[in-house]
């Protein structure tokens, strides 16, 4: 019983690392993409394809949890 209560905390300590870093990634993508965009003035283009970006990283960011909690519960 002992052994399984080990296995089963080592699961969970392993689904958090993995969902702290999932994430960690593409927050600090937006972050970023941020910074670059406030750091001199651009174009619109410019700027569309950075919010594009921002936008890709926010709906995977988004898409994270549920994913890990689905694979989780299998």
């Amino acid at each position: 019983m002992l052994e399984r209560l080990e296995e089963s905390f080592e699961r969970i300590s392993r689904f958090t690392a993995d969902i702290a870093h999932d994430l960690r990634t593409p927050v600090n993508n937006i972050r970023g993409e941020a910074e670059v965009a406030l750091a001199r003035a651009r174009t619109v283009d410019e700027y569309r394809n950075l919010l594009e970006s921002s936008l890709e990283e926010a709906v995977r960011l988004s898409e994270t949890p549920a994913a890990r909690a689905r694979v989780a519960a299998v």
